[in-house]
């Protein structure tokens, strides 16, 4: 019988047998006409074991655990029809030597042994067998590594190979989207399959194969599509003895392209109102509405301006203004410059913003535009989206010297609200700042994160960006995404103290955050040893290859990147 254990599941005699005996685990191992192709866990029926084994856990295993043999004698047998077979195990420093039998003939004495542990390693492979049915047999051989302080043995899975390939795929679909084409198929109805292969033609290329190897999901994200670019792509099943099937096609698509409204400075309507001094900003804002367009003349604007009216998607509201029209609070610790809430379709544009807490923040909003600012001398942070803000852009701005209060705090462009404070401010929920866009945006002179996104945010874009990092002191990353689904795409940064872009978070109490964030060619100047784009494995995150790290000692990335 087996008994779980925290260290596992131990083969174990009961009383009666005591120590005198050996056990087979699990008794109705497999038939006599053997298994057919396919993957068999160490845990399989398929597989009858004599002696005495122990299940060791690991997540690296491919169930998450091997049999272990820990007895002299102690063997797995395996009956399968097929061509080959092929045994997988762990190798490293603990292991010693088995011998391995086919159909009552010793094959091979197989090492386990290593300097270093590896996981899943095929450590026998037998192919060109005569069709039919087959034994394999892998015994604890009781001889091992003069290095290695056991002769112990283990098994991990066994696979069944065959000459034939299997069935081509049905229903293959391509649909673009935000975070790059998706590309579908029904899952083979081939027991057999091991993997599937994702090929892309297009823009000059044809039957690039994208998918990483062992890819054995039925949906396929391809992220490096260029955005315009038209695409068709084919799919094929492998199994596990490398037989592909025919290959099967989507029409044609086109890469989505992201799109911005034209709602910059150089785009400001011709004025409904024109005013030159904090008051009749102020005035001109309460009785401001769809269409309105309050232009500012140069010169110096002391005080806080709070926009709570609306525009609408076709008639916005615009507060635009040149450089020379200047926004200020006087001091950098006197409060809120500008403050937009519960607003719906505005503009804010052009002008420049200075010595304030926090130059601009928006809250509870949507379809907000804050764009070609100068923000400089803040307190805290220079833009905040915050309370369920939505759909908003922050575009073209140039931020400068944030962080001169509260360094804590001086982010350049804030995304969200601290879990911390949800109960705070959101009842306990997450700050569902959703689908907002950081485009364009040059920040520099922070203090704190240059751009952040919250836990509770997801579905935005953080793209062509330029970020210096040289006068950060509270952080060490230059783009921190803890929210879910962000784009985070051509950003460049430079003089970033450790991992440029980061996708890494999960909070507690409030799990279930970092995930599947997509990096694609952004470009950083990073210390050696560091990486210019860190993510949490495990999440779905997802890092193409077209990221790059400009000091030739740093590292692209932690985790295997997509072509």
């Amino acid at each position: 019988m087996r008994v779980r254990t925290k260290l596992g599941v131990v083969a174990a005699a009961v009383a009666a047998v005591g120590l005198l005996g050996s056990l087979t685990v699990p008794s109705d191992a497999s038939a006599d006409s053997g298994v057919k192709s396919g993957r068999y866990d160490n845990t399989s029926s398929a597989i009858s074991y004599s002696g005495t084994w122990e299940t060791l856990e690991s997540d690296q295993d491919l169930g998450e655990d091997i049999s272990v043999g820990k007895e002299d004698g102690s063997a797995a047998e395996l009956v399968f029809v097929g061509t080959g077979v092929r045994w997988l195990a762990r190798t490293g420093p603990f292991w010693g030597k088995a011998d391995v039998f086919l159909d009552g003939e010793r094959v091979a004495d197989v090492d386990l042994y290593r300097d270093e542990s590896r996981y899943a390693q095929a450590v026998f492979t037998r192919t060109g067998l005569e069709a039919g049915t087959h034994t394999l047999r892998i015994e604890r051989a009781g001889t091992k590594n003069a290095d290695s302080p056991t002769s112990n043995v283990q098994i991990d899975a066994i696979d069944v190979l065959d000459d034939t390939a299997p069935r081509k795929l049905t229903e293959v679909d391509a649909q673009p989207g935000r975070l790059g084409t998706e590309v579908t198929w029904l899952p083979s109805r081939s027991k057999d399959v091991a993997s599937y292969r994702v090929y892309r033609t297009g823009d000059g290329r044809t039957g690039q194969l994208i998918t990483p190897a062992g890819f054995s999901n039925s949906t396929f994200l391809d992220i490096t599509a260029r955005p315009g670019a038209t695409y068709r792509y084919s799919v094929t099943a492998v199994d596990y003895g490398g037989n592909a099937s025919r290959a099967a096609s989507t029409a044609k698509v086109e890469a989505l392209k992201s799109s911005t409204p034209s709602r910059r400075y150089d785009d400001c309507p011709k004025a409904t109102t024109t005013v030159s001094t904090m008051k009749g900003l102020q005035q001109a804002v309460k009785k401001a509405g769809p269409g309105s367009v309050i232009r500012l003349e140069p010169g110096t604007y002391s005080g806080y301006l709070e926009i709570s009216k609306s525009g609408s998607s076709e008639r916005p509201l615009w507060v635009c203004g040149p450089r020379d029209a200047v926004l200020t609070r006087s001091d950098p610790s006197a409060g809120f410059a500008v403050h937009i809430e519960g607003a719906k379709h505005v503009v804010l544009s052009g002008m420049t913003i200075t010595e304030a807490t926090q130059a601009v923040t928006i809250s509870s909003s949507s379809n907000i535009t804050v764009s070609d600012l100068m923000i400089t001398k803040t307190g805290q942070e220079a833009i905040k989206l915050r309370y369920d803000t939505t759909d908003s852009y922050v575009i073209g701005n140039v931020v400068r010297d944030t962080g001169l209060v509260k360094p804590e705090y001086g982010e350049g462009i804030y995304v969200g609200t601290s879990p911390a404070r949800w109960c705070e401010y959101t009842d306990c929920e997450p700050d569902r700042s959703d689908r907002n866009a950081i485009l364009d945006n040059s920040v520099a002179r922070t203090t704190a994160d240059p751009i952040e996104a919250k836990q509770g945010t997801a579905n935005g874009r953080i793209e062509n960006n330029e970020i210096d990092g040289s006068s950060l002191t509270e952080v060490t990353s230059l783009i921190y995404v803890k929210g879910n689904n962000w784009l985070v795409r051509g950003n460049t940064g430079w003089n970033s103290p450790g991992d440029a872009f980061i996708g890494n978070f999960d909070y507690d109490p409030n799990p279930g955050w970092g995930k599947n964030n997509v990096f694609v060619a952004n470009t950083a100047d990073v210390p050696p040893d560091e990486y210019g784009v860190a993510v949490r494995e495990g999440y779905g995150n997802l890092v193409a290859c077209s990221n790059e790290v400009t000091n030739d000692d740093a590292i692209a990335t932690n985790t295997e990147c997509r072509r």
